[in-house]
């Protein structure tokens, strides 16, 4: 593991979509930048939240759980949801 300093959950926001732009590695030490970003993306209420794992290197049980628990706030809030691009770190999720 790099540590936080490789890791970036970037919030983009257009008309009535959030995406959360996810790169590096997702672990015990940044899953909570990435629950930030996820709360955030709440705050604004938008329509669809889109969370875009094409740049994520790395992904232990601690991410999972962040995404795990952000689905189901995301499905709560009813806003449509969508992954993007999840194989990419999937082959390299490790516990």
């Amino acid at each position: 593991m790099t540590g936080t300093k490789d890791f970036q959950a970037i919030t983009l926001v257009r008309e009535d979509r959030t995406t959360i732009v996810v790169s590096g590695e997702l672990d015990h030490a940044t899953s909570p930048q990435l629950q930030e970003a996820a709360d955030q993306a709440l705050a604004d209420r938008p329509h669809r939240i889109e969370v875009d794992f094409d740049q994520v290197t790395f992904c232990d049980f601690s991410g999972l759980n962040v995404l795990l628990g952000a689905r189901a706030t995301f499905l709560g809030s009813r806003a449509s949801t969508a992954w993007r691009h999840p194989s990419q770190w999937s082959e390299h999720t490790h516990p």
